[in-house]
């Protein structure tokens, strides 16, 4: 408990006891971003602009064309089993998965 002379709420004593981690040069609160929008959408065009909701990092505002970018990098792909290239259903077919634990063969049964 915070000291019974201290003028501070409980909640911001205790605040002050965990360094909050670094935030990144170009962060802003979440009401800051709703206030100013327009001016942090122009900054995310040079750098992107990291939103922070209770002193937290929640999102990052980021040029589009990063944006797509960093889509185009992203090659995972999702295949139903009947779906698997052949080549794929082969090799794991054929993958030694070394002894079977007892317990999870169990859980199957």
């Amino acid at each position: 408990m915070p000291p019974s002379d201290c003028k501070t709420s409980e909640i911001s004593y205790y605040r002050h006891m965990v360094a909050p981690a670094p935030l990144p040069d170009t962060s802003v609160s979440a009401t800051e971003f709703q206030t100013r929008a327009g001016l942090y959408i122009e900054q995310s065009g040079k750098a992107p602009v990291f939103i922070t909701k209770h002193r937290r990092l929640a999102r990052v505002l980021i040029d589009i064309e990063e944006y797509e970018r960093l889509k185009a990098r992203d090659t995972r792909q999702v295949y139903q089993t009947q779906d698997l290239p052949d080549v794929w259903a082969d090799a794991l077919a054929e993958a030694d998965y070394g002894p079977a634990d007892p317990a999870l063969e169990a859980l199957t049964r």
